[in-house]
């Protein structure tokens, strides 16, 4: 089955949600940019692994470095919009967003001669409050948004909402919805398969979320930052969960992607909606999103987790949610949600349980001892930045080849220790 691959396009330093010395966009151009060098690593590996991607880009990254929107366009990869300005939608005006995506699409469109009709807003940040901006999505030529995610998370997420893509009506037209993907792992609903999520979990709960996802005939989808494949960036003075979640693992993120790329089929997320067979179609009405005619859908199927799954929750779904007649909002029974404890106090995830240095987040390192035997590690080549092509002339640092130095780990296997490390964290409850 074939799953979209993204890459979000934005320097180190756009995080939302905290405030930083970059958090005034003014001062952006005083910081060192390494977004096209880490995106060239990204674009290698692609390469290597004879992948097409879909690449949100920013309006500011675009304006910056036109050569890199050009050169991602001429090596076929789709271009997306992420906004111009880094803002959180649900903090903007429908006026203030309106402008910013004009602003994004007018670069982006001329720069790359696509359409540029897929958006992702920063942070996933359109939720239930800020519903009003499909309209004006529709409006300004996008076709596809990928920005809901199926569960909770700091600065987004819809928990109930659809895990399949589904077609959206609103006043100003028809746009299609493509949700991150999402897993349910011991009894929870979690993201698994990009960002944080995909550095912090082990590969073998990664490839499970991908596999439960297929077994539902449900497409995936994996996404990236650049600065991910870069252990040795800049490091922003963040709170202690917000700096958990942007540092840990950094080292291990080109493995598991081209163990992904690898293992599953990747595209652009034009070719995946190309791919969709069935479209629920939805509405929105007190800033929910409603199933139009339910009946013909077995709604609950979006939401159960397929029974071969010993982990998942048992018995019989209860129907007394799913309509039979007109519109009514989807509420299916649901898991409880959660964003693996990025949303948690400090206080609640504490380094030592995953073997984190707090001040210098490292690659998890659990025991692979299993049965008495040593399960072996297999070394991916990692790539040399001095390969590739020199920065850009708005480039200010390079990234040397030490920050992106070869990493070893398994790729077959990881021990059930490894998980059960990582779902103890999942499960304490935020204080």
């Amino acid at each position: 089955m074939l799953n979209a691959f993204c890459v979000d396009t934005e320097e180190w330093f756009h995080v939302c949600g905290v405030t930083t010395p970059y958090s005034d966009p003014a001062t952006w151009e005083h910081a060192p940019s390494q977004v096209v060098r880490n995106t060239d690593v990204l674009l290698k590996i692609l390469d290597d692994a004879g992948v097409r991607g879909t690449f949100l880009c920013l309006g500011w990254v675009a304006d910056q470095h036109p050569s890199l929107i050009r050169r991602l366009a001429e090596a076929g990869h789709e271009i997306g919009c992420h906004g111009y300005s880094h803002q959180l939608v649900y903090k903007m005006t429908p006026d203030e967003f309106e402008r910013d995506l004009r602003k994004s699409l007018a670069i982006l469109r001329d720069l790359s001669g696509q359409p540029v009709s897929v958006y992702r807003a920063p942070s996933f940040s359109i939720t239930n409050e800020c519903f009003w901006a499909y309209p004006i999505l529709i409006r300004n030529g996008i076709k596809v948004d990928v920005s809901l995610v199926p569960a909770r998370r700091d600065n987004g997420g819809v928990e109930g909402v659809s895990r399949d893509p589904f077609l959206l009506e609103t006043s100003d037209g028809r746009l299609k919805c493509f949700p991150v993907s999402v897993m349910t792992l011991l009894g929870r609903t979690i993201p698994f398969s990009g960002g944080g999520y995909l550095r912090l979990l082990p590969q073998s709960v990664i490839n499970a979320g991908f596999r439960q996802n297929h077994r539902e005939k449900r497409v995936g989808m994996s996404y990236i930052h650049p600065r991910e494949i870069d252990p040795n960036q800049p490091r922003l003075p963040l709170p202690l969960i917000k700096s958990f979640k942007y540092y840990v693992n950094l080292r291990t993120t080109q493995r598991k992607l081209r163990h992904l790329l690898r293992r599953f089929r990747f595209s652009t997320v034009e070719d995946v909606i190309a791919a969709v067979e069935h479209w629920p179609e939805y509405t929105i009405a007190n800033a929910q999103l409603v199933l139009k005619n339910p009946g013909a859908f077995t709604t609950q199927l979006l939401f159960t987790p397929p029974a071969e799954d010993a982990s998942q929750a048992a018995g019989t779904p209860d129907n007394s949610n799913v309509p039979n007649e007109g519109e009514t909002a989807v509420q299916p029974p649901q898991p409880a949600e959660l964003s693996i404890g990025f949303v948690a106090a400090p206080e609640s995830i504490s380094a030592a349980a995953l073997s984190v240095e707090p001040t210098a987040p490292a690659e998890v390192q659990p025991s692979f001892a299993t049965a008495g035997k040593e399960v072996s590690r297999q070394t991916e080549p990692e790539v040399s930045t001095e390969a590739l092509p020199a920065a850009t002339s708005g480039q200010k640092t390079a990234v040397s080849e030490a920050a992106i130095g070869s990493v070893a780990g398994p790729t077959k296997s990881e021990p059930v220790p490894a998980v059960r490390r990582v779902m103890d964290v999942i499960k304490r409850k935020p204080r």
